[in-house]
């Protein structure tokens, strides 16, 4: 017999799943909009180190489809990825304007000659352009990504914290009852050392189906607490 998944655990589930699939997108979405010559280049993440997040993307949704909870490993995922998009970030603020810097220097000599003729000069970069509008769409989304991915594995924590088990052996994916400290699966109802019900509510006596808490009658064959009794 299994307990049924807790509603947090299938929510956390669903947030890993969605900030995973985000993660993924992400590097192919603008990281870096560079505006020269009055347009603005789009650079996509994978140019700079998008394919890290790539990486954690795909991992963070294989681990939500495999159906096994590894919060631990979610978390940790998360903030790496957290840290290739700041540091991505930082990258892009600092080196977007240096490099367009560099490059209009190069063109003094031209400048100087587009002056001497009365020509317009080659200004690459617009002046009073805010650092900031360098970032494109691709960090939000990464962010975005990430929040999910946290926001998922606090609740698969808590759901299966509810249950009865450990909080850290739930992070590291091998669950120990919290009554008595006994390895227990995830499928298991009852604690193997203590027999501690690992899921809220209490199985049927009589035809063994799940019933949540508050309920008085089983929702499966319908007999109440004298019938079970009696059984």
């Amino acid at each position: 017999m299994t307990p049924p998944t807790p509603s947090l655990v299938r929510w956390g589930t669903g947030l890993e799943l969605a900030g995973g699939l985000l993660l993924q997108l992400a590097p192919f979405l603008t990281f870096a909009s560079v505006p020269v010559l009055s347009m603005r280049l789009p650079v996509p993440g994978l140019f700079l180190h998008g394919g890290v997040l790539l990486v954690c993307g795909t991992l963070a949704v294989l681990l939500a489809l495999l159906r096994r909870p590894w919060p631990g490993a979610q978390i940790l995922l998360a903030l790496v990825s957290s840290g290739i998009l700041a540091w991505d970030s930082s990258l892009v603020l600092e080196r977007t304007g240096y490099a367009l810097g560099r490059v209009q220097l190069s063109l003094m000599g031209l400048n100087s000659f587009l002056a001497r003729v009365g020509a317009e000069p080659v200004d690459l970069m617009p002046r009073g352009v805010d650092p900031a509008s360098f970032l494109g769409v691709g960090f939000q989304i990464g962010f975005l990504g990430v929040l999910l991915l946290l926001a998922g594995a606090l609740l698969e924590t808590g759901g299966l914290v509810r249950t009865g088990k450990r909080w850290l052996s739930v992070l590291v994916s091998h669950p120990r009852c919290r009554g008595c400290g006994h390895r227990v699966g995830f499928a298991m109802a009852f604690c193997p050392g203590c027999g501690r019900t690992q899921g809220r509510g209490r199985p049927c006596l009589s035809c063994r189906a799940w019933m949540q808490e508050g309920h008085r009658f089983c929702p499966s064959c319908g007999q109440g607490p004298s019938e079970q009794a009696a059984s």
